[in-house]
């Protein structure tokens, strides 16, 4: 998206249907649906990130029984790392389960970390080493949404 996508119900009702919207080319079907299922925030978002995710009524409403249409839509993570980049910009991203978005990939099969371990001679004690080696590469970006916040 672009300028004026801040973080909000709006937006975020905005995102889940440009999502759901998505079209594969391959296909006959006119939509694929995706469903977003994690949130994705830089750390200075995460309070908003979770007020709208976690309460029941409406923000902003006088009216507690009006129910908020985006509560309980994706899981929030949080990576502060985010930060560096833009404090204002957000992220919906598909179940990975589901679809196919990211592969990641193991040098020679290894598909967890290689622990490796030295005994102290002059000293006494015991020295560890973990080792993880992987790739990504993207795969598809359809179940993937960015917001450029505001």
């Amino acid at each position: 998206t672009g300028g004026g996508s801040a973080l909000s119900e709006t937006s975020l009702q905005a995102a889940r249907l440009a999502m759901r919207k998505q079209a594969d080319p391959s296909r006959a079907a006119p939509a694929i649906n995706i469903t977003p299922r994690y949130l994705i925030v830089p750390a200075a978002l995460e309070s908003t990130a979770r007020e709208l995710m976690t309460s029941v009524s409406k923000l902003g409403q006088a009216n507690p029984s009006i129910r908020n249409p985006v509560a309980g839509m994706a899981e929030v993570v949080v990576d502060p790392r985010l930060d560096a980049a833009s404090t204002t910009a957000w992220y919906l991203a598909g179940d990975p389960n589901i679809y196919d978005t990211v592969e990641v990939s193991y040098l020679d099969g290894h598909r967890g970390p290689e622990m490796f371990e030295e005994q102290g001679f002059e000293v006494d004690g015991v020295r560890h080493k973990v080792r993880q080696v992987a790739g990504v590469n993207p795969i598809d970006h359809r179940a993937l949404y960015k917001g450029a916040g505001a």
